[in-house]
């Protein structure tokens, strides 16, 4: 699988059903997106994921924010009062620090977006 295939995959479970990359292939598979862009969902784990990241050089990566961020200004999807926006997902082991234990984590995701009249945010974990 082409690497461009493999990121709009992971930007559409984030924008569906946002989850780690391990969680991936366990939403693929409740989906017609396996059957739609042909692939098996098991073989796209979290490390298929970070080894196609791994392919993507900086200036890419730049090119592609620019190119998209052109996009959403063009089509009034941006707004220049927007400053701020941060989803991210922190991994919680327990107090032994055992990191090898996958079922003592907890998984928190925290979505922060501010702009210049109003703050929102959003906590949830699982």
């Amino acid at each position: 699988m082409k690497t461009g295939q493999s990121l709009l995959l992971a930007a559409l479970h984030q924008a569906i059903k946002p989850g780690s990359k391990r969680a991936f292939a366990g939403w693929a598979k409740q989906t017609t997106l396996p059957q739609l862009a042909g692939f098996d969902p098991k073989k796209l784990d979290s490390q298929h994921f970070w080894d196609q990241m791994d392919t993507v050089t900086e200036q890419e990566l730049n090119t592609v924010e620019k190119e998209i961020t052109l996009k959403l200004k063009d089509n009034g999807l941006l707004s220049p009062k927007l400053l701020f926006y941060d989803l991210t997902n922190f991994e919680l082991t327990s107090l032994k620090d055992d990191r090898f234990r996958y079922g003592d984590l907890y998984q928190a995701k925290i979505s922060l977006m501010s702009c210049t009249n109003a703050k929102s945010r959003n906590y949830n974990s699982s």
